[in-house]
């Protein structure tokens, strides 16, 4: 008679409720990236409400930001993560005149150039239980999997080369995201934050329109993660 599975044991004895458990509702958390020097961006360091790392004015995030708990720099107590992968998004975003307040631009596209600046510079380093790193690879080891598909025809009379190109960090489909060889596991509690550093000490060559523009970059942990389910 067949049986479903509702816990598993592990070796060190630690059980996991499979019932606790989804991948529906991935933990996410975003930082900005300016022209010019930054020393590291933290994501997962601050929680909802908490300022963005970046940030121009240094604003509080939205649902938009991250949907992490608590303080942060840590899981919650009553959260797991079973981290299979990282998938990193990118946006476009800036300022309102004056600098008064975040706003994500009408065009929130990245250009060619500027994701392989970023691609090229951006060093993503993950860190569980404060001092241990488990990834130091370049951003583009972690793509997306979830962009749009644009392909722009600019006719011979452009030369091919007028036009703003777009792009996106990686493919735009699930099968382009890439998992670890095996899972990294988060336990509640755990000091937890993904970080974004600039091998030359900055991404060279990064360009905007306004001045004060910014590209978010948004982490989504790729795996199954225990809610509270009380």
């Amino acid at each position: 008679m067949a049986q479903q599975i509702t816990k598993v044991r592990q070796p060190d004895g630690t059980v996991l409720r499979l019932a606790d458990w989804t991948s529906s509702d991935p933990l996410y958390s975003t930082v900005e990236v300016a022209a010019g020097a930054f020393t590291v961006l933290q994501a997962f360091s601050y929680g909802l409400g908490g300022a963005v790392p970046g940030s121009a004015t240094a604003r509080n995030s939205d649902r938009l930001d991250t949907n992490l708990r608590g303080q942060g720099g840590k899981l919650p107590e009553d959260e797991a993560l079973m981290l299979h992968g990282l998938a990193i998004e990118a946006f476009t975003v800036g300022v309102q005149d004056g600098g008064a307040a975040y706003f994500p631009v009408d065009d929130p596209h990245v250009s060619v150039l500027n994701m392989v600046r970023l691609q090229r510079d951006v060093i993503v380093t993950t860190r569980i239980s404060a001092v241990k790193e488990y990834t130091r690879h370049p951003l583009s080891w972690f793509p997306a999997g979830s962009g749009v598909t644009e392909v722009n025809s600019l006719g011979l009379t452009d030369g091919g080369i007028n036009g703003f190109a777009v792009a996106n960090n990686g493919g735009d489909t699930p099968d382009d995201q890439r998992n670890f060889a095996s899972p990294l596991l988060v336990q509640g509690g755990d000091p937890f934050t993904v970080d974004f550093t600039a091998g030359p000490g900055q991404v060279t060559g990064l360009d905007f329109a306004d001045e004060a523009g910014r590209i978010a970059l948004r982490v989504t942990c790729n795996g199954p993660r225990k809610r509270p389910i009380a």
